[in-house]
């Protein structure tokens, strides 16, 4: 007999390979590949093992679409987002949390959705529907609602300079009429923003103390109505009640003496604005005073101290503030009391402060003492806060120049100021920006717009801008952070435009700051442009940003800061993105191409100062030709694995160190249809949990389950080797297993105290054991099947050894708290896998070196070794020597 030739298979790292390389013995993954890897898992470091089962948590509420999703709030306390139609359920450490919020999204939107988070907020794009937010508040609260930028992204300026816009007020309620047909009626809840020049303004008075009312009379803590009126002007106009309550007796005391003394409450007065509006043009508004008054009655009676039956009256006074803005204003107010008494007063307001977008400069002159100070609001004079302060004793005058970052309100305050002082506070003109959300559709050229940011003036302009999202032109379909912004790509309007946030402030999407200039914290716009016309579709933050569109792959350099004139994307692959959000291992990025069949990595590389990667799927066409994949997600610890859920519900793994040049797949098959996958961060391990649809009884349902550990120990009551698995441990041995309506009719295995003891089938809810047992693990089977591609010995003396007819007589195994399985030449000469177990403790698990002896009949040309495995053993191999005689 021929002297067999010994080879050795010292590692697995390959993977999974299709047949259609399988004689590619001139590839260097080949020495280390598979042909066949259903339901193992491939070892970064070269092991393929079975791998472990699905452990049952709950059922979803849904038995339709779902999305799992994590939201990592800290390094050990992570939650299991569930996704469907309408809703989301919050779970933690495998168990529903009782929470669950309602969302927008439909079951149609649930794979389009995007997610990007920052420590309690997650925001949601969709592009369908407005970007959400997600926050935690507590274990148990949590809410979902639209994010409320301020302002959004604003689409291009009007391109028609005669269709101007003019507004007919500059706050609150304001409407809004073009020169042409502009307007429809599914414009309703879109912003506009309105650009306005404002001229030179100056302002020569000077406040000296913040004292709140203009004027007050007794008559209007009785009045009824009160109209408030004027003809013109740019005003401030606020109406603000004073509460007074006196001082009252609390509490009594008798002492020792058999004196008593009171404990008194000292007289409160309390603000209270009702009313506070920004107007510039006309104005009329009637109020009701009934609802701001109030009667306050001492909460117990006392004698002595003149409290003896007294009822107080806490009461109101109504106020009337005007702040003139530019100019000088006359406000009338009409008071109508309970007797119909009548009572007009007026105010004439001079405006002592400024509205300053750019440039200022003030100058004082004369002889003078004391201090000036120069305050800004950005409220419209609801605070002030100091700017600049001047101090002279009779020897000063300064003059200054200077900018604001902003528009604001600036005044001069002058605190204690003696001797003959002339001042002058002044702005050089600017563009002023003002924004709101149209409520009401009046006609095609009017629309009523709520102000969110002031308008500056009543004048006509050609310069306004609609809102980038709304329901007409779509949302925003990809999100991320980058440079401390919040980024957002894509929609039906911009397809192909990112907008970046204020820095620092991730719901501010103002570009232009006033006076026309932009600061480097302002938001940004960039456009990806290219020969094709291709849709945003991810974006991926490293020390670069990558952005993913439906054609190509662009990056925007994060080795400077990103500020609005300096920021160039930089085109790099054509290759293209679909649904399924890209994956970052490390310094590089995972994708699947736009057709969902072909994962991709992609990755700076120094040589060619470029981004570029590989078909990661080249060598296993066979698990994704004719599909597509739905979902995916990635856990790095323990064997940094990527999944890919397929569109039939077979899960694709791929074990993934670049840096080592490892990248092996391999596939897991289970009784039911695996729809979406998340990895959740765990204590010591990355937890991976999956939602799978499974029948049972005649019913389809779908269940959230868990992946076991890969366990580490030599006693299989360690390890869960079963789907759908679940675990009953009771005080006292049963011989009967119940709850397992979820398992109806089906075939289970069951481990009983650490013990195989075989497959039974489920009836009314149970399983009836031929054994008392105190633990039980129970679940649905399933099988692990090993396959090598056609072994090759390189070029021997005699030449290749393809093609020739050989026979695999023996193979040792090298494997690691294994049991169980089947080995031959191919599925059909099979034989057990002999441990030597008749010393072993029924339960142990092997480590070492495993020889046995191959099927007689297992001769062909290929050289392969099969292995099955379909027991709820473990099982870790290493290392696959095997002894090969040529016949020929």
């Amino acid at each position: 007999m021929a002297r067999p030739f010994w080879a050795i298979q010292p590692a697995f790292t390959g993977g999974e390979i299709s047949e259609d390389v399988a004689s590619r013995v001139d590839l260097d993954k080949y020495a280390l590949a598979l042909r066949q890897a259903e339901n193992a898992v491939i070892r970064p470091y070269g092991n393929v093992r079975k791998r472990s089962g699905f452990i049952h948590v709950g059922e979803a509420k849904t038995r339709g679409g779902i999305l799992l999703k994590e939201f990592d709030y800290e390094d050990e306390l992570s939650y299991l987002l569930e996704f469907g139609a309408g809703y989301v359920r919050i779970w933690r450490n495998g168990t529903y949390i009782g929470v669950e919020c309602e969302t927008p999204f439909d079951e149609q939107d649930l794979k389009r959705l995007r997610f990007v988070q920052s420590v309690d907020v997650m925001y949601i794009c969709s592009g369908e529907k407005p970007v959400q937010k997600l926050m935690r508040y507590k274990d148990t609260d949590w809410r979902m609602e639209t994010v409320h930028f301020a302002p959004p992204a604003f689409s291009d300026v009007n391109s028609d300079t005669l269709n101007q816009a003019r507004p007919d007020g500059v706050s609150g309620s304001v409407g809004i009429e073009t020169e042409k047909n502009t307007f429809t009626k599914d414009m309703v809840g879109e912003y506009i923003k309105l650009e306005q020049r404002i001229e030179t303004t100056e302002t020569k008075g000077a406040v000296t103390s913040d004292h709140v009312p203009k004027w007050a009379d007794e008559t209007l803590a009785k009045a009824q109505k009160y109209i408030v009126a004027s003809e013109g002007g740019n005003v401030i106009i606020e109406l603000l009640v004073k509460y007074d309550f006196p001082k009252h007796v609390i509490d009594k005391h008798i002492n020792e003496d058999g004196s008593t003394s009171y404990t008194y409450a000292e007289a409160v007065s309390r603000w209270e604005t009702i009313f506070y509006r920004r107007v510039d043009g006309s104005f009329y508004e009637v109020f009701d005073a009934e609802k701001h008054k109030i009667d306050w009655q001492s909460p117990e009676t006392y004698e002595g101290n003149n409290a003896q039956g007294q009822v107080q009256e806490t009461y109101s006074r109504l106020y009337l503030k005007v702040t003139a803005l530019r100019g000088t204003t006359t406000v009338r107010a009409q008071i109508q009391g309970g007797s119909d008494t009548i009572t007009v007063k007026e105010i004439k307001a001079e405006a002592n402060s400024i509205s300053v977008g750019g440039s200022w400069k003030y100058i004082s002159h004369g002889t003078w003492a004391g201090t000036v100070h120069l305050e800004y609001s950005i409220n419209n004079g609801k605070t002030w806060t100091k700017m600049r302060t001047y101090t002279s004793s009779n020897d000063y005058n300064p003059q200054e120049t200077g900018t604001v970052e902003e528009e604001c309100l600036m005044r001069i305050r002058n605190e204690g100021v003696s001797g003959s002082i002339q001042q002058s506070l002044s702005s050089l003109p600017y563009t002023h920006t003002g924004w709101g959300r149209i409520v009401k559709y009046v006609n095609a050229r009017k629309v009523i717009v709520e102000t969110e940011k002031d308008f500056g003036s009543t004048k006509s302009t050609p310069d306004w801008y609609f809102g980038a999202w709304s329901d007409r032109y779509g949302y925003p379909v990809a999100a991320t952070f980058f440079q401390d912004r919040l980024c957002l790509g894509g929609g039906k309007r911009h397809p192909t435009r990112i907008w970046m946030s204020k820095s620092g402030d991730y719901e501010n999407f103002d570009i232009l700051k006033e006076g026309g200039s932009v600061t480097d914290d302002s938001a940004i716009s960039a456009d990806m442009l290219s020969q094709k016309y291709v849709s945003v579709a991810h974006m991926d933050a490293g020390t670069d940003l990558i952005v993913f569109t439906e054609g190509n792959s662009w990056t925007i350099s994060g080795n400077d800061t990103v500020t609005p004139s300096s920021i160039t994307p930089r085109r790099q692959d054509s290759y293209g993105t679909g649904n399924i959000t890209p994956i970052r291992v490390g310094s590089r990025v995972v994708y699947v191409q736009n057709r969902g069949a072909v994962a991709r990595d992609i990755g700076y590389d120094y040589n060619s100062d470029s981004y570029h990667g590989m078909d990661l799927t080249l060598l296993a066409k066979h698990l994704v030709k004719g599909h597509k994949i739905e979902d995916a997600d990635f856990a790095q610890e323990p064997d940094s694995i990527m999944y890919f859920v397929r569109d039939d519900g077979i899960l694709l793994c791929l074990t993934y160190v670049m840096e080592q040049q490892v990248y092996g797949w391999s596939h897991i098959v289970t009784d039911g249809k695996i729809l979406s996958i998340a990895s959740i961060n765990g204590k010591d391990r990355d937890e991976v949990y999956i939602a799978v649809e499974r029948e049972a009884g005649g019913e389809k349902r779908v269940y959230i389950e868990r992946l076991a550990d890969e366990g580490k120990k030599s006693q299989l009551e360690d390890y869960c080797m079963m789907d759908a698995a679940g675990i009953v441990e009771r005080d006292t041995p049963s011989h009967t297993v119940t709850g397992l309506e979820r398992l109806e009719g089906k075939t289970v295995q069951i481990v009983a105290d650490g013990k195989y003891i075989g497959m039974y089938v489920v009836r009314k809810g149970q399983a009836e054991l031929p054994t008392s047992a105190q633990k039980v693990t129970f679940g649905l089977p399933y099988k692990m099947i090993l396959e090598t591609p056609n072994w090759d010995a390189g070029n021997t003396e005699s030449g290749t050894v393809q093609g020739r007819k050989k026979t695999v007589t023996e193979a040792i195994l090298r494997v690691k708290n294994s049991y169980g399985g089947k080995i031959g030449a191919d599925q059909k000469h099979l034989q057990r896998i002999l441990y030597g177990t008749e010393e072993t403790a029924p339960g142990s698990l092997v480590t070492g070196e495993v020889k046995t002896t191959m099927h007689e009949k297992g001769v062909n040309t290929e050289g392969r070794v099969y292995i099955e495995h379909d027991t709820p053993h473990p099982f870790d191999m290493s290392a696959l020597i095997r002894a090969v005689t040529f016949l020929g």
